[in-house]
């Protein structure tokens, strides 16, 4: 039998082409190590469920047709549903699972049906496996398009300083992103949240918060990729005017300079992944990885018949990624003998919503929440609460098993982004507040703090460290606040004049 009239040739071809489909509309985001398993996956599903229905039926084309068949109802059950949830109805929930999929089963049994009665002429393999090919080698070529057309990797380390410490002393040093965790200001203000007692319990423990403090970028890539590479990115907008993809900062961060610098000056790095991007290639070690929390897996989840299960899989895995992350900044001292620069992006406060203000799961209802709905600030307010209760205890843990005093850094990326109108740059003056208004705090073993100031940004941060401990000579820049769109990311807008005065 050729291979172009093998059987086994479309079922696998069909599960192949419905992955590279999601991944190359998502490409500037992801990164080829995301494709292994889903596709692993796919494959070993197809092979295993043709040959036993082979066990059962000596028709081969007939099952891989049904198969195949099966694949495609699989597949797009998800776009369908969310497609259907998506129109505007008088009705709430009018699209349920309950009847849509009777409505898929029918569509199954009566092409079934046609192909076991109806197929007499041509050769129906070779079509589906020409039509499955020709769909794979798209996808590819689409893919591939996108990996040629990317940024030259010396643009983005362009402006990188060559930095070495200059002195013996190397503490620990502990940078942690609190994801989208508010100012004190926009907590009282829009929440009606007092955060009183978690400042005074920082203070208390000789940290210095940063008063006025705000964020240099609205957007996550954007502000984590300055931040750990000490400058501003808007140099990019030169090349990159008219761009969507997140890929140049995906990059950014995935070579970034900080963890460079201290691998260069004999430090070990550790990243803990807390629910924003999984891994930095470069580190010297990465942990916490878990699967369903993976963006491209969920996203495989909500697209597909899995949706129906997709909220229990995601909602338990987001709990145990975020303990997982909590524990491992507590533990990281332990099983190493040299200076440890430990980064941890939890997506705390951040959604999705998975705990109570005392850890308690929460429903899944509440966890799915998306900005402005009803019931997502009280769940915020939750999620932070329990955040801090968290964060107190690591406080006390890295204290109590370091060698030597430590740094630590306890920062947000940005403020809330509820009510930001992400397609335009011109937001309310309330909204703009909030989505830069984030929180910034540092402990110093020997609490001199003469160099930190009340309106330090986040793209100053290891400037600041590495000139107090290390005795560099960075410059240190100065701390401006810029907007741009989800659509055009590095058409930069200096709206630091507007923010200061509401600060």
């Amino acid at each position: 039998m050729k291979i172009s009239n093998s059987p086994i040739i479309h079922p696998v071809l069909f599960s192949i082409f419905f992955i590279l489909f999601l991944y190359s509309y998502n490409v500037d985001e992801l990164i080829p190590k995301d494709l292994f398993i889903p596709l692993l996956l796919c494959i070993s599903f197809s092979g295993i469920v043709m040959i036993i229905s082979l066990k059962f039926s000596q028709n081969s084309n007939k099952i891989s047709l049904y198969l195949t068949l099966l694949i495609i109802l699989f597949f797009s059950y998800g776009h369908v549903y969310m497609a259907l949830g998506s129109i505007e109805t008088d009705e709430n929930n009018l699209i349920k699972h309950r009847y849509l999929i009777p409505l898929f089963g029918i569509v199954y049994a009566v092409c079934v049906l046609a192909i076991k009665f109806k197929i007499k002429t041509g050769n129906p393999i070779l079509i589906t496996n020409g039509i499955a090919a020709t769909l794979v080698l798209l996808t590819l070529s689409n893919i591939g398009i996108s990996y040629a057309n990317d940024i030259d990797s010396e643009l983005l380390e362009l402006h990188n300083e060559n930095i070495v410490f200059k002195t013996e002393l190397k503490p620990d040093i502990y940078y942690i992103i609190l994801d989208e965790y508010a100012g004190k200001d926009s907590l009282l203000n829009y929440f009606n949240f007092d955060n009183h007692e978690f400042l005074e319990f920082l203070e208390s423990e000789d940290f210095y918060v940063v008063e006025n403090s705000f964020s240099n970028y609205p957007f996550t890539n954007l502000s984590t990729g300055s931040s750990m590479n000490m400058k501003y990115v808007n140099y990019l907008e030169e090349t990159l005017y008219d761009s969507s993809s997140a890929k140049p900062m995906l990059e950014m961060f995935q070579e970034n300079h900080v963890i460079s610098v201290f691998q260069e000056n004999d430090y070990e790095t550790i990243y803990i992944y807390g629910g924003v991007r999984d891994r930095i290639r470069i580190a010297d070690h990465n942990v916490c990885e878990k699967f369903f929390t993976s963006d491209f897996i969920n996203l495989i989840l909500k697209t597909s018949g899995l949706t129906i299960i997709q909220k229990n899989l995601v909602s338990h895995d987001w709990r145990e990624i975020r303990l997982c992350a909590l524990d491992e900044i507590s533990d990281a001292r332990e099983n190493h003998s040299g200076p440890i620069f430990v980064f941890a992006h939890l997506r705390l406060p951040h959604d999705p919503y998975s705990f109570g203000p005392n850890g308690e799961k929460v429903s899944n209802e509440s966890f799915e929440l998306g900005l402005d709905s009803d019931g997502t600030k009280e769940a915020y307010i939750n999620q932070l609460q329990f955040t801090n209760k968290k964060i107190k205890e690591i406080i006390d843990q890295i204290k109590y098993k370091s060698d030597q005093p430590p740094i630590i850094i306890l920062q947000s990326d940005h403020g809330v982004r509820f009510g930001l109108d992400w397609d335009k740059l011109d937001n309310s003056d309330e909204d703009l507040i909030r989505a830069y208004d984030n929180f910034n705090a540092y402990y110093f073993p020997d609490q001199r703090y003469e160099k930190l100031y009340s309106d330090l940004t986040p793209v100053n941060t290891f400037r600041v460290v590495f000139n107090e401990f290390f005795n560099t000579e960075l410059e240190i820049l100065p701390d401006k606040i810029y907007i741009s769109t989800a659509e055009k990311q590095y058409q930069f807008k200096d709206i630091t004049d507007v923010i200061n005065p509401l600060k």
